[in-house]
């Protein structure tokens, strides 16, 4: 079981239990309080516990309590720990396009990728290079790619393109 802890919008990974975690803190068990409620009551923490790499997707993909992005990033890692970032990653691209969540525009050389998470929009826009390869376009903010957490993964973008039906071979 690992942990993910949250204090002060920053999250971190926590690979003891519960009850170490909140001996390390000052607990002990004739405090007459139990140690997750020392660690949020007493020591302000969020925790979530995370029994298995199942939890960490549904935390990665689905989480929006406090500290959002951070608690996600943390389990995000929890994954990438565990090897199963890649097909946890794939399956959140194919739900957000199925959903409607991540709609694209193609214009030529220029592909326009719009993510909207419920509250906000966000944009990147990709275009062919010389090599017929799609690229982030200079002077892109990036932002849809960076709040999908890809923005430096090519082989997460090439997924998402596949996925959102653009053709990436040469024009013959």
């Amino acid at each position: 079981m690992q942990i993910i802890a949250e204090k002060n919008d920053e999250a971190s990974v926590w690979e003891v239990s519960v009850a170490a975690a909140a001996e390390e803190e000052g607990w002990n068990a004739e405090s007459g309080i139990i140690a997750i409620d020392y660690l949020q009551d007493i020591c302000g923490f969020t925790i979530i516990e995370v029994p298995d790499m199942g939890a960490a997707e549904e935390i990665a993909t689905t989480y929006c309590g406090t500290a959002k992005y951070a608690v996600q990033d943390a389990a995000w890692k929890i994954l990438r720990e565990g090897g199963k970032y890649e097909e946890a990653k794939q399956r959140q691209i194919e739900s957000l396009c199925d959903s409607g969540n991540i709609t694209f525009n193609l214009a030529g050389n220029r592909l326009s990728i719009t993510y909207s998470d419920g509250q906000y929009s966000y944009k990147s826009t990709l275009e062919k290079d010389e090599y017929d390869e799609w690229s982030v376009e200079l002077f892109d903010e990036n932002e849809a790619l960076k709040m999908l957490g890809i923005a430096d993964d090519d082989d997460m973008i090439s997924y998402l393109i596949d996925c959102i039906g653009v053709e990436n071979e040469k024009n013959n």
